[in-house]
């Protein structure tokens, strides 16, 4: 039975970058000269504000970004657009201020007695940024080295006005989740679970080159762990319409040296991402052309054919879809194949072929 992960990344790819209008309002948020697609944009959306909110919250979250290129580019958008964006960008800075300051809180609280932990999401992230308060302040997640680890972090936050959220945040990776008495939300995870299999050995290289962030003992990690990271993390929910993410990628991208892309292409190939990764750097570099300018002669990083997905492949990606809402995965699956029957195809494949039948039972499907 052939491999069929490149497959899966050409799924993956097709279901997590974005397209038509949300494409073009990527490119005007972040690109220098944002003239030209904000004026497609409008054409496409036709209301400027049922086009930023129509959808998931991950649009909403780069509100602050928006506003910020639409006043550096010296660009006029109507009153109702401009009012919402900035009461964003004021949210925001109040809220990275304090968040921020929760963030360390936690990361003092829990760095006497965790060993080795890494800050993951957050204040990580948000140091890439041009200023902090553009990028939304949600959750706030831990990576440790192991599960005792983590268990004393969750005893000492218990300690400090911390107490056991109720119920996992939708759609996000498993982990611990403890909620302060002012809402602060705090997820505590083992490794990378993300990405998938033993990533023990990534979890040690990106805190061995990692910043001291507390202590010495949690630090945020290195640059290509963290893009790695938040790649992995799109795709175990297929978060299609959020773009929140693809602009973290974009300000880690521009935190890279030379070091950290042949890193980054090893860590990519290990979990199965080379192409997805390529993607989301192509797609970063239309945006901006300096990224990765420095050494992407030397790397693999390089738009890629199509590859076709068969029906026994596209039944193994069907069963194989991650993650607790995984269905969004399959939704996008039935769009790719563009097929009216897959699902008779698929069963028929499944129960009269042999070797498809096995291959998929002999599967660990995380």
């Amino acid at each position: 039975m052939p491999d069929v992960r490149p497959a899966l990344e050409v799924l993956l790819e097709r279901i997590l970058l974005p397209r038509d209008s949300d494409a073009l309002l990527l490119k005007w948020t972040l690109e220098r000269n944002p003239k030209e697609h904000y004026e497609r944009w409008l054409d496409n959306v036709g209301d400027p504000v049922v086009g930023a909110t129509g959808r998931r919250q991950g649009r909403r979250n780069i509100f602050p970004m928006m506003g910020e290129a639409l006043r550096q580019a010296g660009l006029s958008q109507p009153e109702s657009f401009s009012n919402l964006l900035r009461a964003a960008e004021i949210h925001e800075s109040f809220r990275s201020e304090r968040w921020e300051a929760l963030a360390l809180q936690a990361a003092e609280i829990i760095a006497p007695s965790c060993g080795r932990a890494l800050h993951v999401a957050g204040s990580s992230v948000g140091r890439r940024y041009p200023r902090q308060s553009l990028r939304h302040h949600g959750l706030c997640q831990f990576a440790f080295e192991t599960s005792a680890a983590r268990g004393t972090a969750v005893a000492a936050l218990l300690r400090e006005r911390y107490a056991m959220a109720a119920l996992p945040v939708r759609g996000t990776v498993p982990g611990i989740r403890l909620r302060h008495e002012t809402g602060f939300v705090v997820s505590l995870q083992v490794g990378f679970p993300a990405l998938g299999g033993d990533n023990q050995s990534l979890f040690d290289l990106t805190y061995d080159a990692g910043t001291d962030w507390c202590g010495g003992q949690i630090r945020i990690p290195a640059v290509w762990g963290d893009l790695i990271e938040r790649i992995g993390r799109a795709t175990y929910d297929f978060h299609r319409y959020d773009l929140d993410w693809l602009v973290d990628c974009y300000f880690l991208c521009r935190s890279f040296g030379a070091p950290d892309v042949r890193a980054l292409e090893r860590a990519a190939d290990l979990f199965g991402l080379s192409r997805l990764t390529r993607s989301v750097v192509r797609l970063l570099r239309e945006i901006d052309p300096e990224i990765f300018q420095f050494s992407i002669d030397g790397c693999q990083f390089q738009t890629c054919g199509d590859l076709e997905l068969t029906f026994p492949e596209a039944l193994l990606l069907w069963l194989g879809q991650r993650g607790p809402y995984g269905y969004r995965g399959r939704r996008g699956l039935l769009a790719a194949c563009s097929h009216p029957s897959i699902w008779l195809v698929a069963a028929r494949a499944y129960f009269a072929r042999p070797d498809v039948r096995t291959w998929v039972e002999g599967q660990e499907w995380s």
